[in-house]
């Protein structure tokens, strides 16, 4: 059974980023085969969306580094 050609977009701060056919073939089985592994997901599946953000935590960051402080002088 051959597999349908899937069309992957990556948007990178609401901007589109140019992907060869390769790399939309490797981005787009790749999360495909992930999501439907996923309990629930039906096979026959039309749209997969992923959003990936970074959260900014600034004051997360500098107490971790306090805490390897404190351990390193323990």
């Amino acid at each position: 059974m051959r597999m349908k050609k899937m069309r992957t977009e990556v948007l990178v701060d609401g901007r589109s980023v140019e992907l060869n056919d390769f790399v939309q073939e490797i981005i787009g089985r790749t999360v495909a085969g992930a999501v439907s592994a996923l309990k629930g997901v039906e096979s026959d599946w039309k749209t997969i969306e992923v959003r990936i953000s970074r959260e900014e935590h600034a004051g997360a960051e500098a107490g971790s580094r306090r805490r390897v402080r404190e351990e390193a002088s323990a």
